[in-house]
């Protein structure tokens, strides 16, 4: 309010403007969640059941990770507005919130698509086509930990340079490497799924799983791209109208055309097992 010189109702009009396309992301990520759910209980007792259900939790996971995150950090931010000195515990939770939900999502994700895959035959080819996607993730690695790193002063947490109030071997083993693994993890179960989509036998079946497989690895890259601008541009706690939020919203309408395309896809594949 204070920044853009706004009224008390003008301060919640705009807020509720800026959450509009959050709230979009939350009703389109159950939505596939729940079409993609429906498919993973009509193939119960067959050799994909296993694989399919971890992908399936996966994906409420990361859905989740769109609403909870959120909410919790809005509640902390509350607090710190009332009580600016817990205004760096506010920003260190909304930062372990941010992390713990895909953590988990990707992880489920990509056992799930690694399970699929034991049960197919493309377990070498995949292997062996991982270069570009590790020289891919190399690359973001490094620009990642470079642009975190560049202005904080690791020797003193309480710096105004350091944004993340962490220590920096606090930062660097409990925010830098689990993201890094989350990334890849994620990146591994979209080239997986990309894996089996273009190797499935029957047309029809090929077709309905690269929606699937689109959608996942649309909704995966823009989650990706939401936490990698989160962390280059650091959260403050305040409501921010630049260039950044722009680009976030961005993402969220790939997220949302992500999961439309899994819950197409979904449908498809449950349509097909039905016939």
């Amino acid at each position: 309010m204070h920044s853009y010189h706004l009224s008390p109702t003008a301060y919640h009009v705009l807020l509720l403007i800026v959450e509009l396309p959050v709230m979009a992301t939350w009703l389109a990520a159950f939505y596939g969640y729940s079409k993609l759910r429906d498919y993973a209980n009509s193939i119960a007792n067959t050799p994909e059941e296993a694989g399919f259900k971890r992908l399936t939790l996966g994906i409420r996971w990361l859905a989740w990770s769109l609403i909870l995150p959120t909410i919790l950090s809005l509640i902390s931010n509350s607090i710190a507005n009332s009580h600016q000195s817990f205004h760096p515990t506010a920003i260190i939770l909304t930062n372990y919130f941010n992390l713990f939900f895909p953590l988990v999502a990707f992880t489920l994700m990509a056992s799930g698509v690694d399970s699929l895959l034991a049960y197919a035959k493309w377990k070498q080819s995949y292997t062996q086509n991982l270069k570009p996607l590790l020289l891919f993730f190399a690359a973001l690695g490094g620009i990642y930990c470079y642009l975190t790193l560049r202005y904080i002063n690791l020797g003193q947490p309480d710096s105004r340079n350091n944004t993340f109030y962490l220590p920096g071997w606090l930062l660097l083993f409990t925010i830098i490497i689990p993201y890094l693994y989350a990334w890849f993890v994620g990146l591994l179960a979209a080239y997986g799924l990309n894996t089996l989509a273009t190797s499935a036998k029957g047309v029809l079946y090929r077709q309905s799983l690269s929606l699937l497989t689109a959608g996942v690895s649309l909704v995966i890259a823009s989650s990706v791209g939401s936490q990698y601008l989160h962390i280059i541009v650091p959260r403050t706690g305040h409501l921010s109208l630049n260039v950044a939020l722009l680009i976030v919203y961005v993402f969220y309408l790939v997220i949302i055309l992500g999961f439309v395309l899994i819950s197409l896809g979904a449908s498809r594949l449950k349509r097909i097992e039905e016939i």
